[in-house]
């Protein structure tokens, strides 16, 4: 096991993603909250996936309403 899957392991044992979800309304913190989902489905097991599929309205909505705002990019 490396340790760049053990440090994954130890953020999503902290609940990393309930503290990611408010950060994709700030302006600020958006971007980096799209990276932090997509670094956790991308390396992530199945428990990371569906916690993020629970929340697919939230994104699709963000990214509705950003449609003429600047590029997102996850």
């Amino acid at each position: 096991m490396s340790i760049d899957s053990l440090l994954h392991n130890r953020l999503f044992e902290k609940d990393i993603l309930a503290k990611t979800w408010p950060l994709l309304h700030e302006d600020e913190t958006r971007h980096l909250a799209l990276r932090v989902l997509s670094t956790g489905t991308h390396h992530g097991g199945a428990t990371v996936r569906m916690e993020v599929a629970r929340h697919s309205n939230l994104i699709a909505k963000l990214i509705d309403d950003l449609a003429d705002g600047e590029v997102v990019v996850i």
